[in-house]
């Protein structure tokens, strides 16, 4: 009777030994499956109602001052003959990509840019040159600009009628927008980033 106990109670122990590895079978099974699908969800539920960072484009500026400094994707670049047809660019003004030939001169532009004259523009930003582009500034503010950067080297000061700000800063993949004139914005945007192009001409 005793051999007959001693040997259920071990068909019990080894019953529930069995049953306790299939649970940790299942709950494995189960982390395997659940935990991309929750990984999913999360980053799906993050992407709808997590913080946003307000696109710079549309971040509003008080008068004087400057959105933070942003660093965008670079379209590659190449030179194209003249009367080729000016790329499509997708930056605000356009920080990279293919370009006329003939870059911008350095210095101080006064009549308003075309598209030709954009492109070139990025031709010079390929050499590391600084744009500051600018657009409804009143005459004593252009002076105040001119006067600021004028004697700048690899500086280039232009107007741009399409621009929708009163002051943009562009480098090679890099921007800024003014809301008008900031002295200390412009020149630390221009010592930041002259000669960061890809490719250094004196």
């Amino acid at each position: 009777m005793a051999d007959k106990n001693k040997k259920l109670e071990k068909r019990a122990q080894r019953e529930q030994e069995r049953a306790v590895k299939r649970r940790q079978r299942y709950t494995l099974i189960f982390a395997v499956i659940a935990t991309p699908a929750i990984l999913i969800a999360a980053v799906v539920l993050w992407q709808l109602y997590g913080p946003r960072e307000t696109p710079l484009e549309t971040l509003a500026l008080a008068p004087g001052e400057c959105s933070p400094p942003q660093s965008v994707t670079s379209y590659g670049r190449g030179d194209l003959p003249e009367g080729t047809q000016i790329p499509a660019y997708t930056d605000y003004p356009p920080l990279s990509g293919s370009h006329l030939n003939a870059p911008l001169a350095n210095g101080i532009l006064r009549e308003p840019l075309n598209n030709s004259d954009l492109s070139r523009g990025v031709h010079s930003l390929e050499h590391g040159r600084v744009i500051v582009y600018y657009n409804n500034l009143s005459d004593a503010e252009r002076v105040q600009l001119e006067n600021l950067v004028g004697a700048e080297r690899k500086v280039i000061v232009a107007p741009w009628t399409n621009l929708k700000d009163k002051v943009v800063l562009a480098a090679w993949t890099r921007w800024q927008r003014c809301n008008g004139i900031n002295d200390q914005a412009v020149l630390t945007f221009i010592n930041n980033n002259r000669d960061k192009g890809p490719e250094f001409v004196p």
